[in-house]
């Protein structure tokens, strides 16, 4: 991904003040894997790109862009998927299929059961199977919920390793708890909440027992002024293993938002360290939950610890808004020398420039706007989290 020039406003984090790039632009995206033919096989070569995946309830859309060096005719093709306990879900094959230089298209749907699902696009040349490009991934909801800002709860986290991933947390929030309690139920020994200073705009005051509650199967943010104060609440979920952060991981959660102009919500990486030169990972984060205001992904690459400086953030804008739009998942997949967005299914950016490679933590983290006016006194809404998921690399 590239990055603009762009305007830059004080964060704090745990207490910690930090810059962060405020301004945000779109990137196209391009992911391409090659295949070499089978030892034997007339010299040619597979590519695949532009592979995506879109979700709609538990009906999913694939589609690729299949290539060969040379026209050739392969035994079969398609996109192929994985889903829990490894189990197939492959989309439909096209067999005896013409491949050239110039692209194919490849597009099929399919209804699938609840579950994250790893999808690829394979090719079958003499009987053998092979992936071509890269492995992508996917959640199915147990119960999707369609874009009309309900904020009924409906789905339960994905339960189960994936490939090269060991799921070490789980939450779905089925204990309830009421306002002012949390830090005190029993989900105090797994998450821990900011509390007692300022956000990072300075505008809004971190306070759990203002904000925080659970019921009906999801955690709620409840936002709201009182007597000028603009009450908001960031929470870690704790590694089961080292109490706090891991090196590497996949995080999945599903969330959505009301429309709130002037708050905001930014779900991040944040090193252990309290030490913003060794990065910074943001997904998905938003300028504010004004109506129309779009999901973005930020990756603030390691820079200079003694400074505390990361280098310049590089950034990513969906075209889907972050508030009143019904619930989404997303995904971060943080892995050695790479860093992965994707909402709802899809793939929306990845970048390799200096992927953090020290210990960070996850932190939800909804706040007052970092530019412009305070939220208005009377701006009251929520913001939830249905289920949390965590993972570290496997091996």
């Amino acid at each position: 991904m590239t990055h603009p020039p762009a305007r830059t406003a004080r964060h704090v984090v745990g207490g910690r003040r930090r810059r962060v790039v405020a301004a945000l632009v779109t990137v196209p995206l391009l992911l391409v894997g090659v295949l070499a033919a089978p030892a034997g096989a007339a010299s040619v070569s597979f590519a695949a790109t532009q592979l995506t995946a879109t979700v709609v309830g538990s009906q999913v859309t694939v589609s690729a862009s299949v290539s060969a060096t040379s026209t050739t005719t392969v035994t079969a093709y398609a996109v192929c998927a994985r889903g829990p306990a490894s189990s197939n879900a492959d989309f439909a094959h096209r067999k005896n299929a013409v491949l050239g230089p110039q692209a194919t298209t490849y597009s099929a749907t399919k209804t699938l059961t609840p579950g994250t699902y790893q999808y690829y696009v394979c090719i079958n040349q003499g009987g053998t199977w092979s992936v071509v490009g890269q492995r992508r991934s996917f959640t199915v909801a147990a119960t999707a919920t369609s874009g009309t800002g309900s904020t009924t709860s409906a789905s339960r986290a994905p339960v189960g390793d994936l490939p090269g991933w060991k799921q070490v947390f789980v939450e779905n929030f089925d204990t309830s708890s009421p306002l002012g309690g949390f830090t005190s139920s029993t989900y105090a020994s797994s998450w821990v909440a900011y509390r007692g200073f300022a956000d990072t705009s300075q505008r809004g005051w971190y306070d759990p027992a203002k904000v925080i509650s659970v019921g009906n199967g999801a955690l709620d943010w409840y936002v709201h002024s009182e007597q000028g104060v603009h009450y908001v609440s960031a929470l870690v979920p704790k590694v089961p293993s080292t109490g706090w952060g891991q090196t590497y991981g996949r995080y999945s959660f599903r969330f959505r938002a009301d429309v709130l102009p002037r708050y905001k919500i930014a779900f991040l990486l944040w090193p252990d360290s309290n030490n913003w030169g060794e990065g910074e990972i943001d997904f998905p984060e938003t300028a504010d939950l004004s109506a129309g205001q779009k999901i973005g992904a930020a990756l603030h690459p390691y820079g200079d610890t003694t400074t505390g400086t990361p280098s310049a953030s590089r950034v990513v804008v969906t075209d889907v808004d972050a508030a009143s739009s019904g619930w989404h998942v997303a995904t971060i997949e943080w892995s050695a020398g790479r860093v992965v967005a994707i909402l709802d299914g899809v793939t929306v950016g990845s970048d390799t420039f200096q992927v953090p490679t020290t210990s960070f933590h996850l932190v939800f983290q909804v706040e007052t706007a970092l530019d412009g006016a305070a939220p208005a006194d009377a701006t009251a809404g929520h913001v939830q989290l249905d289920w949390v998921t965590m993972y570290s690399a496997a091996g």
